[in-house]
């Protein structure tokens, strides 16, 4: 899947949760496998070359698996 059709998988929601802000909901990203499994894909692909461990996101209000 390209970026751009990954892109028109994320729900835009304008002045959320205040005026002025622009919110990028990705759960209807989430919710459609072939977008899904896309960005996995990709996101593993561009990182096969770093020598990672561990990944930790203290800010990500939950977790989201597969």
């Amino acid at each position: 899947m390209n970026e751009e059709k990954l892109k028109g998988t994320i729900r835009s929601i304008p002045d959320y949760p205040s005026k002025g802000i622009l919110f990028r909901d990705i759960t209807t990203l989430v919710k459609d496998p072939e977008a899904y499994g896309s960005l996995i894909a990709t996101l593993a692909n561009e990182l096969r070359t770093y020598d990672i461990d561990i990944v930790i996101g203290p800010e990500a209000p939950c977790e989201i698996s597969p």
